[in-house]
């Protein structure tokens, strides 16, 4: 193929798109499906950055802005988006960013069922096109902006209710609204006369983002006017007058900081009159009419307190001045700090309870040391999800400096945020969240099992707020590492599944041939034990016993090896059931174990949570592994107890414990202890009872778990004991 003709053909394509009268909308439409019809894409995704940062891979394109590329998408790609995409059925995806005026606008994610479809010459034909249609785009979507700009401000201009007007170089009214006319007249004269501001002194407050605060009127000394500028152009300011005379913006500011009970406000003049007040100062007398009788501030102060006032009202000239006071209310003295402004209608005094202040300032400060003072990581987060504070166990856990991590949103460190949002709604209606399993991410991309409480608590500034605890998961998170590691050698392993199964088919055969022999020589030697044959001395009795004892022994020792090589060449195929494992404790091969323990002179349990559900697994095989378990647990186990427990874990998996006292397992055995074939070896002052089995009961536990999807596990303390666990299922069929 002609590698100059596709570039040409490709380039005119989008020309031809870019330069076309569609709106943005249609145009990247078009853009898309041209995209995924010439270079042969299963699917493009285009996502408009605009107002929105997407998800972690477009953060990632957005911040780098360079094409991004993965050829293999698997369970372990680096973004969550790529793995989604990967269960979609998707192998290749490539991410292109679109940039105008050295910013990141759009991001192009191509997607391909078959792997390594991107390659360089295809990802630069893929930048080439998105370049040419990035000015295009941009022009559309700034045009857009423009006219809606235009149309904003022409409706909010002439129908404001506050006065507006646009003002020339050469101090001329361009526009006024009827507002603006109402209060000013500005038509027919400059601004200089009519307002005292000429266009110089209002475009250097402009430049300074400043209001200018003046007294304005035709009759009398007016009202007071702030006047904000905005600059238009180069010769035109646009200007919004906004009436604060004292009167009306000072009962406003009292009356919303006068809701809180532990807050007073009040204005006074230099008589110290009050002109307003918060109406929480009405307690301070027994008339409901309150300070509105003429009283003065003085009027609730006691003498030392009085002295104060008029000393900080002399100071507050230039800047606000603080000093503590005593006011006489209805319930007695009350301490409060108190600020005091000078202001154009008179003197602001703000004063804040002594007492409740003290009280906020020491619960918010035992909150920020338990957060500090606890090893686990644990957040304060505002009431829109952002994260306003963490310790310092963050770094160890997740990998990110404090600093990183503050104002970032929450979810962002999840692997699965829904669950985030369930709980949070959850404490949101006035529930309590303990110990919830969660995934969090790393900075490095890996995840990091973990539990979440969390409680809601109102913030000094009266919001809402949520401390969230994290306690990680090491052991669950030890083991997915080791997971990881075994799934790292599945390869070198198939090289040996072919002398594997030549090894199992081998067994399997032997296994039959030497079951029938020892079938017969049992069922003889019962048959005579009996007295079938005639009558037999004790001896002979005692002889006979153990040729009945060692053929059952052996054919125990022959069905375990022949579960062994059917388990290795996958030719065990599990009967799902509905399984009760509440009820399992009365099977006839428990019992028989329980009695058993028993007659050892051990304590027996088998216990299951009452909320444990009905699971979908083979019974038979269970109860096999419960068998090889609670075997094992008692032959190692001389005093003390064996006990099992039914749990469930999550709502996926039921968990299956069994705890004993016995003599536990060294370091050294551990590693080896699921191996076929392979018993730990006795420890000195440890006692194992003889006639020690064929190493595979373990193994074949192990294989029957993970056919059912589950994982099977172990703690021990060598001469404490051991505790074996398994999980399964709560609803997966398995094959």
């Amino acid at each position: 193929m002609d590698g100059g003709l596709t570039v040409s053909k490709v380039v005119s394509e989008m020309l031809e798109i870019a330069n076309s009268s569609l709106p943005s909308s249609a145009l990247l439409s078009k853009f898309v499906e041209t995209i995924k019809g010439t270079f042969g894409i299963d699917d493009v995704k285009a996502l408009s950055l605009s107002g929105s940062t997407g998800g972690q891979l477009d953060e990632y394109v957005s911040n780098t802005k360079k094409p991004y590329i993965d050829n293999q998408l698997s369970e372990f790609s680096a973004f969550p988006e790529l793995i989604q995409y990967r269960n979609s059925g998707y192998l290749s995806c490539a991410v292109i960013p679109v940039s105008a005026n050295g910013k990141v606008i759009l991001t192009f994610k191509a997607l391909s069922k078959e792997e390594n479809k991107f390659n360089e010459e295809l990802v630069g034909m893929l930048s080439l096109v998105s370049s040419i249609f990035s000015f295009s785009f941009a022009y559309k979507e700034e045009f857009g902006k423009n006219l809606r700009l235009a149309e904003y401000f022409d409706a909010s201009f002439f129908a404001s209710p506050i006065p507006q007007f646009i003002i020339s170089k050469d101090n001329r009214v361009v526009r006024e609204n009827k507002e603006s006319a109402k209060a000013f007249g500005l038509s027919g004269s400059d601004t200089k006369s009519a307002i005292g501001l000429d266009y110089e002194a209002l475009k250097a407050a402009s430049a300074y983002g400043k209001a200018i605060t003046k007294f304005v009127g035709r009759e009398g000394p007016g009202e007071l006017y702030s006047f904000a500028p905005k600059k238009m152009g180069d010769s035109l300011l646009h200007v919004a007058a906004t009436n604060v005379t004292g009167k009306r913006l000072y009962e406003g500011i009292l009356g919303m900081l006068g809701k809180s009970n532990d807050v007073y406000i009040a204005l006074i003049d230099e008589s110290y009159s009050v002109k307003s007040y918060s109406y929480n100062l009405d307690s301070a007398f027994a008339s409901q009419d309150g300070f509105r009788d003429g009283r003065k501030f003085t009027d609730i102060l006691d003498e030392k307190s009085a002295e104060t006032l008029r000393e900080m009202m002399s100071r507050c000239a230039d800047k606000p001045v603080f000093g503590d006071l005593s006011l006489a209310l209805g319930a007695g003295k009350v301490p409060v700090h108190c600020v005091m402004s000078k202001v154009e209608a008179g003197y602001l005094i703000a004063a804040s309870n002594m007492k409740a202040e003290e009280y906020a300032n020491r619960a918010v400060q035992d909150m920020n040391d338990f957060i500090e003072g606890i090893s686990e990581v644990a957040m304060k987060i505002d009431d829109q999800g952002f994260i306003k504070e963490c310790n310092m166990p963050v770094e160890a856990v997740l990998g990110y400096a404090k600093e990183e991590l503050v104002d970032k949103q929450l979810s962002s460190i999840y692997k699965d945020s829904s669950t985030l949002s369930r709980d949070v709604s959850y404490v949101y209606n006035g529930g309590k969240v303990d110990n919830s399993y969660v995934d969090l991410m790393r900075k490095d991309g890996t995840a990091v099992a973990a539990t979440q409480t969390i409680r809601k608590f109102r913030s000094m500034e009266n919001s809402d707020g949520y401390i969230v605890i994290f306690k990680e998961l090491e052991t669950k998170r030890r083991l997915d590492d080791l997971e990881d590691q075994l799934r790292e050698k599945d390869v070198e392993v198939r090289k040996y599944k072919s002398a594997s199964d030549l090894k199992s088919q081998f067994i399997d055969n032997m296994s039959h041939e030497l079951k029938t022999p020892l079938t017969s020589i049992r069922g003889y030697s019962l048959f005579m034990y009996e007295g079938q044959g005639g009558e037999l001395s004790e001896a002979q009795k005692d002889w006979l016993r153990i040729v009945i004892e060692e053929s059952d022994r052996l054919l125990l020792i022959i069905q375990q090896v022949l579960d062994a090589a059917k388990l290795d060449a996958n030719k065990i195929k599990l009967e799902p059931k509905e399984v009760d494992l509440k009820a399992m404790g009365e099977n006839p091969s428990i019992k028989g174990l329980e009695e058993m323990a028993r007659a050892k002179g051990l304590e027996f349990e088998w216990k299951a949570d009452y909320d444990v559900p009905t699971i979908i697994a083979d019974p038979n095989r269970v109860i096999q592994v419960f068998v090889n378990l609670i075997g094992n647990a008692i032959k190692f186990t001389e005093k003390g107890s064996v006990k099992v427990h039914i749990s469930q874990r999550s709502r996926k998996f039921v968990e299956c414990s069994v705890e004993d006292t016995g003599i536990g397992i060294a370091d050294d055995d551990k590693r080896k202890l699921f191996k076929k074939f392979y018993q730990a070896q006795k420890k000195a002052q440890l006692v194992r009872q003889d006639g020690a089995g064929t190493g595979l009961g373990l193994a074949i536990s192990k294989d029957i778990v993970k056919l059912h999807g589950g994982k099977i596990y172990f703690e021990s303390k060598l001469g404490k004991g051991s505790t074996f666990a398994f999980t399964l299922p709560v609803n997966k069929k398995q094959k």
